[in-house]
């Protein structure tokens, strides 16, 4: 009894020391103003202790008890780090932080390779970076929520299909053959952000980077040209996207719950024809061979408005859970969330579930390791929808079905009708919705760990392992007894693509101070990739009575198999002087498997230097080399192709031979900046200039017909981008109530094709024979007839008739050669955001966007006007007798007549937030409640006369820009949200 006595009395008395041996630290970080910084961090400085700021910039963190003073620093983006020096070894002490602007964010640190972060004064290039809050704007994916964050930044949206579909242009296009989207990265792992169209619907394309939750983004480091990226070598001519998830810190378990329901309304809607007569009989066009209705004989008709049997309002509601803590050797951050989206279009809808964990574990004072893991689950329900998917897309069938036709089933047979009566071999628009079916679905998995290793003071070693391996299935059923003529007999195709992608990241950092005004940052590291696809198809058509899969009388299957791999080393070396002058020079060896073995390593060599004066004052310079990769794999051989005879398989030549001494699309890029704060660092202005060119362009190239082919890739092209960049940074009002901040960026780029290959000028596919590319003009411009004399254009889209008429018939006289007729590039760029906080509990944003001086061709309007269909208003004039019988029949042969002006603002987000007040969250036993209301999309200010200028029927296409043709336009969206933290 004794012993157990004394047992207990020991071991309270341990506790007892041990609680008395902790250093409690309480206190408040706030802005100037004394507002507090809500997700503030507050770290101890050389050790692995740490906190976050609640909504009121309160903060509460224990430490073991020392025997030496501590060093505790506060950070913020947008605000200077503030360090304060603790001598108290245990007990409660209040330590408060007031920070103050760092307009130019010089003391924010990013990491422009595998390693090797710094802070963004010492770098010589121009790097955005981008708040996870700064993204919470109501999007459900990642890469649109970064329009207008980033100066150089180019960011479309091209559909309103739930789901994805949005391109990004880092400083204009590096590529006229293969993806121009920018590498990823997801802490430390690079991600797979393809668009494969397993099956072809008309312009949905869903890229991969909108698998990714919003909620789980800490922050974004965006780096946009060659000069930056080149320790990336031959992956980063199209620039990189770090995105850096959330991760626990030690203390209290911190628990955050959303919710939040809301709608997408259609911004506009198809203007049709109800004007209730049309012509009675058919005429031939003896030229053409095209057959009209013949407007002199009109007969009374019906006419129908599909766009609410086709649109509707679609309710999205989604759900978001966190949880985040741990002690001083492990952290953890454990993430849940689901998205229910409605498409507009009826028949279409999309569903995501996201779970991510990432883990901190600090074995000792010399290893660390961290995990990020991520499972992605999303299904898509789609229908054919339109653009070049001919006669099976509901947009589509729309616009070239006159809109006379009934299309409402019939009440006793339940058959859907077509339009075969009026000579046209659509499908009926209400039978693909109700009765076709396209589903995708994704399952992915995104994981990676990394060890931190420091085996001596200032050497900082890191082993990155990543790997992101994903399976998309795509499937499409035609019914039997369909409306589609062609498919009458059903038809259904499966498609499968399984993807994996390996990363491999070694490095190591030694830091040295030469002297007391000297520094050395010394970085030498290796990456290795590993790329595989696998996508198998089959179709079937004659399909077995009731049953939806791939089986029927006529069955193919094919499969298609792509594996890379790339290998580089590079090594960095940075001097400073005196915290203000650095100068960085860097050297990577790349090889990639998709290029011949002679040609296969290539160096991209970098210089760059900054000069900062007391923060305030910052100039840089930067010149530097990147690559690009084909988009074909196996380009460097001379492959053969399937081919079917008599029933047999075999093989023969493809008509395109390999070319062992292709190499990388090769960037070279100078840059120079200077970053400049005012007033007190209350006016912040970030100046960039670049020019860049991209040589040994990867195109076809003609060759001998005594080779056996007919061309062969090469490096033969020349593309340049010119451009500038401005940030501008405003604290226009502050007081204790008050606080108005205003941030602005402008970009203007112009590219240029310099050379080509000895083919010269060539159309690109999927634009109808209207995009093309050639020496000396811009990137993927408008070529077509024109119409004689000076055309010009109303902006409702109507012809002015400043044009030649025919005195005989008062037709359009049509020009007989060819030539320029737009430019889908814009002239530049800008966004407009503003952020007003009231009190401590009150926040409204508001963000314009505008894309200026780009030319869409406006197909829609083409097909609208064709004679034969009619279903525009346009086309009414002719059966009115205002234009003579025929104006429109010549008209529509003239692309130029529906080349329009483009460009357009946009109010693409308004969020209001109220938090409650304090007396209120302690009564219902939690941390804080905020409700917000979010909008985006909710305005376009525009002349162009379509649906909306933005969208793109070639989806992320490179170079097939500003082609408007029977897509979805972007709906005007309203959510409203509550987010409770415990």
């Amino acid at each position: 009894m004794h012993k157990k006595l004394t047992t207990v009395l020991l071991v309270l008395t341990l506790t007892t020391v041990f609680s008395w041996a902790q250093l409690v630290v309480k206190g408040k970080i706030t802005d100037k103003r004394g507002a507090g910084l809500a997700g503030a961090n507050l770290i101890v400085v050389n050790t692995n202790f740490g906190t976050t700021a609640n909504l009121d910039g309160e903060y509460s963190i224990e430490i073991p008890s020392t025997t030496r003073e501590i060093i505790l620093e506060a950070q913020y983006i947008g605000y200077k780090n503030q360090r304060k020096t603790i001598t108290q070894l245990d007990g409660t002490i209040e330590v408060n932080f007031k920070l103050d602007y760092d307009i130019l964010e010089m003391e924010a640190v990013v990491v422009t390779g595998t390693a090797d972060p710094r802070q963004k004064k010492k770098l010589g290039n121009s790097i955005g970076m981008v708040t996870g809050k700064a993204i919470d704007n109501g999007s459900a994916q990642i890469d649109a929520a970064l329009s207008g964050k980033v100066a150089g930044a180019m960011v479309q949206v091209n559909s309103g299909t739930p789901g994805g579909g949005t391109s990004v242009r880092l400083r204009g296009t590096s590529s006229i053959s293969r993806s121009a989207e920018p590498l990823y990265i997801i802490d430390g792992v690079v991600v797979d952000n393809s668009s494969s169209e397993l099956i072809d619907l008309g312009g949905y394309r869903s890229n991969r980077i909108a698998d990714l939750d919003p909620n789980d983004i800490d922050h974004i480091e965006v780096i946009k040209g060659a000069a930056a990226a080149a320790l990336y070598g031959s992956r980063a001519n199209d620039g990189v996207i770090q995105i850096f998830t959330k991760r626990g810190k030690a203390g209290k378990l911190k628990v955050d719950f959303k919710q939040s329901v809301g709608f997408d309304a259609q911004s506009s809607k198809l203007e049709v024809s109800s004007f209730p007569y049309r012509g009675n009989t058919t005429v031939t066009d003896p030229t053409s061979g095209w057959t009209y209705y013949d407007q002199n004989n009109l007969t009374s008709v019906e006419r129908y408005d599909w766009n609410d049997e086709i649109y509707r309002t679609g309710w999205t509601n989604s759900t978001a859970f966190s949880m985040s803590g741990g002690d001083e050797k492990t952290q953890y951050y454990l993430s849940g969330s689901r998205l229910n989206q409605e498409g507009v279009m009826r028949g279409t809808d999309y569903r995501k579930q996201n779970v991510r964990l990432n883990l901190n574990q600090y074995v000792n004072e010399w290893l660390s390791l961290s995990a990020s893991t991520n499972y992605i689950h999303s299904y898509a329900n789609l229908v054919p929808n339109g653009g070049l998917v001919g006669f099976y897309g509901v947009f589509t069938n729309l616009i070239f079905g006159p809109n006379i036709i009934d299309y409402r089933p019939d009440p006793e047979t339940g058959v859907y009708p077509d339009a075969t009566n009026y000579g046209i071999f659509t499908a009926n628009p209400l039978d693909v919705i109700r009765n076709w079916s396209a589903p995708q679905e994704i399952d992915r998995f995104i994981g990676g760990i990394k060890f931190a290793l420091t085996p001596m003071k200032n050497l900082n070693m890191n082993l990155n392992l990543g790997y992101d391996t994903y399976t998309q299935t795509a499937k499409e059923y035609t019914p039997k007894n369909a409306s589609a003529p062609a498919r009458k007999d059903g038809y259904s195709k499966s498609a499968v693509k399984t993807s994996k992608l390996l990363n491999v990241d070694a490095d190591a950092t030694y830091t040295i101070d030469i002297s007391p005004d000297i520094q050395s940052i010394s970085t030498a590291g290796v990456n290795y990739q590993s790329n595989y696809a696998d996508i198998v198809s089959s179709t079937a058509q004659n399909l077995t009575m009731l049953v939806e899969l791939v089986q029927g009388e006529t069955q193919f299957a094919g499969e298609f198999v792509d594996t890379r791999k790339t290998l580089g080393y590079y090594f960095q070396e940075t001097v400073g002087w005196k915290d203000q002058l650095y100068v960085t020079g860097s050297l990577r060896m790349d090889a990639s498997s998709t290029f011949g073995s002679d040609v296969r390593w290539q160096m991209f060599p970098k210089f760059s230097t900054s000069y900062s004066y007391n923060d305030n004052m910052k100039f840089r310079a930067a010149y530097g080399f990147s690559g690009g990769q084909p988009v074909d794999s196996y380009s460097q051989y001379s492959n053969y192709q399937f081919q079917e005879y008599s029933g047999q398989a075999g093989v023969v030549n493809a008509l395109r031979g390999g070319n062992p001494d292709l190499k990388p699309e090769r960037m070279e890029e100078f840059e120079i900046g200077t970053d400049l704060a005012f007033l007190d660092n209350r006016i912040g202005v970030e100046l960039t200039y670049y020019n860049s060119k991209v040589h040994d362009l990867i195109l076809p190239k003609n060759v001998a017909l005594s080779t056996g082919y007919t061309e062969q890739l090469a490096n033969v092209g020349v593309l340049s981008n010119k451009g500038i960049e401005i940030m501008l940074r405003t604290i226009n009002y502050t007081s204790e109530d008050f606080l108005w901040t205003s941030s602005f960026t402008f970009s203007k780029n112009t590219p240029l094709i310099e050379t080509l290959s000895d083919g010269g000028a060539f159309a690109l596919p999927g634009s109808w024979g209207i995009v093309w590319v050639d020496e000396g003009q811009v990137p993927g411009y408008f070529y077509g007839y024109t119409q004689g004399g000076d055309l010009d254009l109303d902006g409702d889209g109507t012809m002015d008739g400043h044009y030649e008429i025919d005195p005989r018939t008062g037709i359009p006289v049509k020009s007989p050669t060819k030539s320029i007729i737009g430019n889908p590039n814009p002239d530049y760029v800008w966004s407009f955001i503003n952020d007003f906080k009231i009190f401590s509990n009150f926040s409204v944003n508001i963000q314009f966007d505008a894309m200026m001086g780009q030319d869409v061709f406006n197909f829609t309007e083409r097909m609208l006007q064709t004679p034969y269909f009619a279903v525009g208003t346009a086309y009414d004039r002719e059966i009115k007798g205002e234009v003579p019988v025929g104006y429109y029949n010549t008209v529509r042969k003239t692309y130029e007549n529906y080349i329009e002006d483009g460009s357009f603002v946009k109010l693409r987000n308004l969020a209001i937030k109220y938090r409650l007040h304090q007396p209120f969250v302690d009564a219902l036993g939690v941390e804080a409640v905020e409700f917000s209301l979010v909008g985006r999309n909710l305005l376009t200010f525009t002349k162009y006369s379509g649906m909306d200028p933005e969208v793109n029927v070639a989806a992320q296409s490179t170079m097939v820009r500003g082609f408007d043709f029977a897509t979805v336009p972007i709906p005007a969206s309203w959510n409203f949200g509550i987010q409770v933290k415990f």
